[in-house]
Formats: structure tokens, sequence, C-alpha cells
């Protein structure tokens, strides 16, 4: 006879907390010359302190979105850091408990670059993107399904806020995590109708592959998740 027997472990405390944040860690500016995580070091410092455990940080919609300073030093990232992450022990108040199956499908995007100065930086060997002869590049994204309620988008780049927004209310169930920079990072997603129309703005149409780019990933996505 063969007696089985089973030990479930109850943890306390967490083991992690996974931050999804839109916003640049661009409050430090080019006179910092040594290395730092900006205000992420001071937000994952507070929080493990507090909880216990490791914090894993991950970009969501930020595009174009940053923290409104025009204080560029270490102690305004450990200030602003302090600030998130006093906020996110806040919300922990109305948590809930996720429960029910994983499910995880493969979204394709596949779109030509147009842009000729990232064509000549791959052409150089500068840059390492897979380019077939038509000049496409071709990004699996990944939509998770935690249940009912969660749900979880990988974005191989960094979408602006009016392309990502609406792709992150068109995810189903309660609560949604839009993963920046993720799979790839193939530049900037803007609308085409935002594209250069924005005064002295030109980093982000610099860096898109193209200009309908980012109308077409949200075209690609919403159908792949109604």
């Amino acid at each position: 006879m063969i007696v089985s027997r089973h030990c479930f472990l109850i943890i306390e405390k967490p083991i992690a907390t996974l931050v999804n944040l839109s916003a640049h860690p661009t409050i430090l500016d080019g006179n910092n010359i040594q290395y730092s995580s900006d205000y992420i070091d001071s937000l994952r410092t507070n929080i493990e302190r507090e909880r216990g455990g490791m914090v894993i940080f991950v970009n969501g919609i930020l595009g174009d979105a940053q923290f409104s300073t025009t204080e560029r030093t270490i102690e305004k990232a450990n200030e602003i850091g302090k600030l998130v992450a006093n906020t996110i022990l806040e919300s922990e108040r109305a948590k809930q408990r996720v429960m029910g199956t994983l499910n995880v499908s493969t979204i394709t995007f596949t779109h030509p670059v147009s842009n000729t100065a990232i064509l000549q930086l791959q052409q150089s060997g500068a840059l390492d993107i897979n380019l077939d002869d038509k000049n496409q590049i071709s990004v699996d994204l990944k939509y998770v399904q935690i249940g009912r309620y969660t749900s979880l988008l990988t974005f191989p780049g960094e979408a602006l806020t009016r392309l990502g927004l609406p792709i992150k209310y068109n995810m189903r169930g309660k609560y949604h995590l839009f993963i920046g920079l993720a799979n790839a990072s193939y530049g900037y997603f803007i609308p085409s109708d935002e594209f250069g129309q924005i005064p002295g703005r030109n980093t982000e149409e610099r860096f898109s592959m193209d200009k309908y780019a980012g109308d077409e990933i949200k075209r690609v996505i919403d159908s792949s998740i109604k």
C-alpha cells in the first residue's frame, strides 16, 4: 500500500509586487552621470520595505507620459518614487483575489517600415530588427486572460496615450495590464491623425517605423481580443 501525503504552504507575506506604470523614468536629465533607475529605485525600495518580497516594474502606455516637474535632481526622483509607492500601498485596501483559468494567446503584427533613417541604421548593422524582403517587420504580442477579471497585453514599443488607452479599455475584464516595450522595441506607435501634428515634437515621429503603424496595430489587437 502506498500512502500519499500532501502539504500546502500558506504564505502570509507577499512574494512579489508587479507594478505596471505609465511614466518615463526621466526626472533626471543629461547632467546626471551616475547609474540610476530614476524614480523607480525609490518606488521599489519603499514598497519592498513595507510589503516585503520583491518589486517587478514594467512599463505601461508611456510614449508621451512623464511626471511634470522642473526639478532634475535625485532628491526629486526619490520624492516622486516614494509618492507613487505610497499610492500603490494605499490601493491595497481595495485588493481582490484573482482566480480562474490562465489563457495565453498570440497576436501577430506585420507592417512595413517606411522610415528611411531606421532602414539605413538596419542596413548598416546598427539596429537588430528582422525585416523581410519587403522591409516588413513581424512580431508576436501576447494576450493573457486570468479568469474573468484580469487581462494583460504585451506591446512591442511605446504607445502614445491616444493609441494605448483605447486598446486598454477594450481589453476584457475589470483589471487591465498594458505592458509596453515587451517582446520587442520598435519605437513609437502614434495615431495617424496625430502624426506630425504636434508643434515642436519630433522625437516620437523620428523613431516611428511608419505613420500608419499605430492604426494598424490597434486594428489587429482589437480584432483579436473581441
